[in-house]
């Protein structure tokens, strides 16, 4: 099959589409494990291979290892990045990381191979009996639950809208991960010379933000309350959720504390960090702000029997958890760095100021003595703290067990990681070479 082509010119195949479009739709990379539906793959990136026109295809011989590099990528950088794994089996492998990603509202385009659908009289028909073995009633069912979008190729003209199509998905709010299902018939089909190319755009949806009659009700909640309290668990890629939630505690004295969370919001010097362990401070406040957290407590054991809680969030009820019983008697449904901005612009303006406090941040921060067992051995808490110090301004890491937040000293958001809640494990490693692959002069610790 020639695959070939101009550099510059329009797609030869489906493959080529793909993979054109993955580009310009801003993927850097295509982490991949090939089989025998990926030929027509790999002839594109052959045709295509002295320019810049399509990703860098990596070859990671693990699948989970693969999605969670896509991952941890986007986690430094908020730009997300495609995977292509083989047919069945490869997506069997994937799916755990798939389950992380959604689980952490990461977009990703994860794709696989199918077993061709014919037996003969098309390019890319079966040609192995491992292409019998392979088959499924629907392969995509691997996948369905833990992604916001699937779709299955059937014509190679479907290759540059479907990609773009899915990207949008994938970065609207709630981000999430995204599946394609590649057969062999169409990644090989000739793409018709008539049919548009590069497909028509599809921006992602711009971020909501919330309604400003809500946000002026918990703004009053807020601001007649004798002991509010903020929990948050997380913050964008960019920071800027970090830094809003930031100066609106400080401006009026709100405490922060951040409940099991899988990416560190505030540096730990901030005066209004109350640390990580909600139990005193959620049985203390008669206002809570739950900002983007899926598990901001445990029922069982910390729900709050007095407060009134206000949640904000893209999506505040976390639609996709099937049981989630967490009161909420304000919901506000937004981005929650513009919401944040919105709440201390309506708490300036109800004169709820609250006058500076000097700190309500429970640890010292600085004698890593008291983190050493009575008889002199290391403990997780002296292992964190000295992690923390060798990270510097902004050295980050990735921890599924081990690493307390408590006794590190963290200079800014997003320098740790841990795994989401989704549990799927062996996650941390791959994510931090994702990390690592963004950029190579940063310390990543795994």
């Amino acid at each position: 099959m020639d695959a070939g082509g101009d550099e510059g010119s329009g797609p030869r195949t489906g493959a080529e589409a793909v993979l054109l479009t993955l580009k310009a739709s801003g993927i850097d990379y295509l982490f991949a494990n090939a089989g025998t539906d990926f030929p027509s793959i790999i002839e594109a990136f052959a045709a295509r291979a002295s320019g810049e026109q399509v990703p860098l295809p990596l070859t990671i011989p693990h699948e989970t290892a693969a999605v969670a590099m896509a991952h941890g990528y986007y986690l430094v950088s908020g730009r997300p990045q495609a995977v292509m794994v083989h047919v069945n089996v490869g997506l069997a492998n994937a799916a755990m990381g798939v389950i992380n990603a959604a689980s952490d509202n990461i977009p990703m385009i994860v794709m696989s191979g199918r077993t061709p659908i014919t037996e003969h009289g098309r390019t890319g028909a079966r040609v192995t009996p491992i292409q019998y073995g392979q088959e499924m009633f629907d392969q995509t069912s691997i996948v369905r639950d833990a992604t916001k979008y699937n779709y299955e190729m059937r014509y190679a003209e479907q290759g540059g809208s479907m990609v773009e199509r899915a990207m949008a998905i994938a970065l609207s709010e709630p981000r999430g991960p995204v599946y394609l299902s590649l057969p062999r018939e169409p990644l090989a089909e000739a793409f018709p010379e008539d049919h548009l190319f590069p497909p028509a755009p599809q921006a992602p949806s711009a971020p909501q933000r919330p309604d400003p009659a809500a946000v002026a009700r918990a703004a009053g909640l807020l601001a007649s309350a004798k002991s509010p309290l903020i929990l948050c668990q997380r913050s964008d890629p960019s920071g800027a959720t970090a830094d809003a939630l930031s100066r609106l505690a400080q401006a009026f004295s709100i405490p922060v504390v951040e409940p099991f969370t899988v990416r560190n919001v505030l540096p730990s010097s901030h005066p209004m960090l109350a640390g990580y362990d909600v139990r005193d401070a959620l049985a203390a406040a008669d206002v809570v702000l739950v900002v983007d957290s899926g598990v901001p407590w445990i029922e069982k054991l910390h729900r709050p029997k007095n407060a009134t809680v206000i949640s904000l969030g893209p999506d505040p009820l976390f639609a996709r958890m099937p049981v989630r019983s967490y009161r909420s008697d304000l919901s506000l449904a937004g981005d929650p760095a513009a919401g944040l901005a919105m709440l201390h612009d309506a708490l300036e303006d109800a004169g709820a100021r609250r006058g500076a406090v000097g700190t309500v941040s429970p640890r010292s921060g600085g004698d890593v003595t008291k983190t050493v067992g009575a008889d002199g051995a290391m403990t997780a808490e002296w292992m964190s703290r000295c992690l923390s110090d060798v990270l510097g301004e902004d050295g980050v890491v990735f921890s599924e067990l081990g690493v307390v937040p408590s006794a590190m000293d963290l200079k800014g958001p997003n320098r740790l990681f841990t795994a989401p809640h989704s549990g799927g494990l062996g996650w941390a490693m791959p994510a931090a070479l994702g990390a690592q692959l963004h950029d190579r002069t940063r310390l990543c610790v795994a």
